[in-house]
Order: C-alpha cells, then structure tokens, then sequence
C-alpha cells in the first residue's frame, strides 16, 4: 500500500496496520526506510519535511527462504525423474 503524506517538518508516521517483521518502506526514490513498531502493535516509519510518497511491501524472509526451497526442490525432482527414465529407457535398450 502507499501513502502520500505532506509535512512541514520531519515527523513519525503511523498506519493502522499491524507491524510484523518483514514490512519493508521505500521513498518516492526506491531508498528502503527502516520500520518500526509504533503504539504497541501498529508499523510506522520516520519522514523528511516536503511531499513523500510512502510504499509499504511485505516480504518476509520466510516466503524468500520458501521461494529458494520451493525451486531447489523442483530441480531435484526434475534431476530425479531424468535418472529414473534414463534407467528405465537404457534397460529397455539392452533387453530390446
């Protein structure tokens, strides 16, 4: 989600969403800003005076590690099944 906040002087922004670890901010630029929990359960992050466009991602490193053991796992089954056949193709060929 994105915010668009208009300040004259830096300030602390909270969004009434519930902080978790993994919630990453990026400026109007691409520059990632650290967030905090604020108030207990809520995410905010610090903003400069002027105009920001604030965009909020959630991309835990469990889904990272997931994504990394997800496609390991296809390519060993894929190296798998290509000995499995190769075994099965080479035995027909020498009975044939």
């Amino acid at each position: 989600f994105e915010l668009e906040i208009t300040s004259s002087a830096p300030g602390f922004v909270v969004a009434s969403v519930p902080y978790m670890p993994g919630w990453k901010a990026f400026d109007q630029v691409g520059n990632e800003l650290p967030v905090y929990r604020a108030q207990m359960a809520l995410m905010g992050s610090y903003v400069p005076a002027g105009k920001t466009n604030l965009q909020f991602e959630y991309s835990p490193d469990s889904y990272l590690l997931g994504k990394w053991v997800r496609g390991l796992a296809f390519i060993v089954s894929a190296i798998g099944f290509g000995f499995v056949s190769f075994q099965v193709w080479d035995r027909r060929r020498v009975k044939g």
